[in-house]
């Protein structure tokens, strides 16, 4: 009996490692920061503008059929919000771990990611983290290139960023099965 069992446990993963992919990727995007104070109301201006360029590598990809699980690295640069009452808020540089999954349907695919990283302030020796997620609406205009439309989403020191934008994906085709 724990043979026929182990026999069929191993059947199942070579049958689920058979069916999967490795698909690999590497996205840009530009993006608007909308950056809210959630600590209380004494900001004189609860909402700042700034813009953000993210750069993710997915090296940890794997696609079923059309579902594909990854894992990755986020690199965000932040710039400084625009001047308003001769204040502005610093920008940072971010780095972050995430890991996200995306649906297929035909030629567009709606994805999902949430992660954790740290950031460093400009100007200044400041570091601190936050928690990153985000909704991904991607548009398949090549085999391995889509255009991709982001909200993200970011948490840190009682501020609250919501970043909408657009950018692209490069996708390593997957291979040849025989």
């Amino acid at each position: 009996m724990k043979r026929l069992f182990l026999l069929l446990n191993l059947l199942l993963i070579t049958a689920a490692i058979n069916a999967a992919s490795w698909t690999p990727d590497v996205r840009a995007y530009a993006s608007a920061v909308f950056s809210m104070n959630t600590a209380d109301g004494s900001d004189r201006l609860p909402c700042r503008t700034a813009f953000a360029l993210n750069l993710e590598a997915r090296p940890l990809a794997v696609s079923f059929s059309s579902h594909r699980l990854s894992s990755g690295l986020r690199l965000s640069i932040t710039s400084d919000s625009l001047e308003y009452m001769n204040t502005t808020l610093l920008g940072s540089d971010r780095l972050s771990v995430f890991i996200a999954y995306e649906k297929t349907f035909r030629r567009l695919a709606i994805g999902v990611d949430a992660g954790i990283g740290l950031a460093l302030v400009k100007h200044q020796d400041i570091m601190y983290a936050f928690l990153d997620s985000s909704i991904t609406l991607a548009w398949q205009i090549a085999s391995c290139f889509s255009l991709n439309f982001r909200t993200g989403f970011v948490y840190y020191r009682q501020r609250f960023e919501i970043q909408p934008g657009i950018g692209a994906c490069f996708i390593l085709p997957p291979g040849d099965r025989k």
